[in-house]
């Protein structure tokens, strides 16, 4: 449990909150929260659910990856905005007529790379596929 009393702390600074309302917050026992901080006990499975029920990330919690919250975790797997079929397509074609003109060839994990980054710069207003184009031809 070594560091679960550190983030316990961590949490509870974030939330402002005194020992007394953090354990009000969750439902434990003033002592044993305290204990959980100190270290000196581990939480026991009802903790941990309310722990979680608080909306503390576990995994954060016992190991200190990921973020704090679970509802910064929801956003962080929510991922990107729905993809522009268009725009991707667009992109893939222009790179493979830029590819084509310089008569060269990319690793598929390069290509994925440069895909990424032409479909994000698609978006952005007065790009034109010949500017996309000349650009392939300097990545090749």
């Amino acid at each position: 449990m070594d560091g679960l009393n550190t983030r316990l702390k961590a949490w509870r600074a974030a939330k402002e909150l005194s020992q007394d309302a953090a354990a009000l917050v969750l439902g434990l026992p003033v002592s044993s929260y305290q204990r959980y901080e100190l270290g000196t006990r581990g939480p026991s499975t009802d903790a941990m659910e309310a722990f979680v029920l608080a909306g503390i990330n576990a995994n954060w919690l016992l190991t200190g990856h990921g973020p704090m919250l679970l509802a910064d975790l929801a956003d962080a797997t929510r991922g990107p905005d729905i993809l522009d079929r268009e725009r991707m397509d667009l992109a893939l074609a222009t790179i493979e007529r830029g590819l084509a003109k310089a008569n060269a060839e990319i690793a598929p994990e390069k290509k994925g790379r440069l895909l990424l980054a032409i479909y994000d710069y698609l978006e952005e207003e007065g790009v034109t596929e010949n500017t996309v184009a000349n650009i392939i031809r300097l990545a090749a």
